[in-house]
């Protein structure tokens, strides 16, 4: 696991969690990718947390640019939540008996193989 990957999970624990993590020190470009990858996987705001309870660190090292774009993707979340509420749609009897691998259709058989 490289750098960008334990300051990554260091800071979402930090945030998730609320425990003050040691951050290991980094380039701005390291910064950077740790931003892309907090954004990418939809943890930015538990990242962001962990950021502001390790701030007083000496090794966090952030520009201005990088702390405004850090309070930019915050203020869009806060405004703008998005919530997974997983639907689940009833599906025709028919359907769901020909999906159903042979294993389903005969259980009894220790033989039978899934599709």
């Amino acid at each position: 696991m490289n750098i960008i990957q334990r300051n990554f999970f260091r800071l979402l624990r930090s945030g998730a969690f609320e425990s003050k993590e040691q951050i290991e020190p980094m380039s701005v470009f390291k910064w950077q990718k740790l931003y892309q990858l907090a954004v990418m996987h939809d943890v930015a705001g538990f990242v962001y947390d962990g950021l502001m309870r390790c701030r007083e660190q000496f090794f966090i090292h952030l520009t201005d640019a990088q702390w405004s774009q850090w309070e930019k993707t915050i203020d869009s979340i806060r405004k703008n939540p998005r919530f997974f509420v997983p639907t689940i749609s009833p599906t025709p009897s028919s359907t769901a008996s020909s999906s159903r691998c042979s294993m389903m259709r005969t259980p009894t058989s220790r033989a039978a193989r899934c599709c």
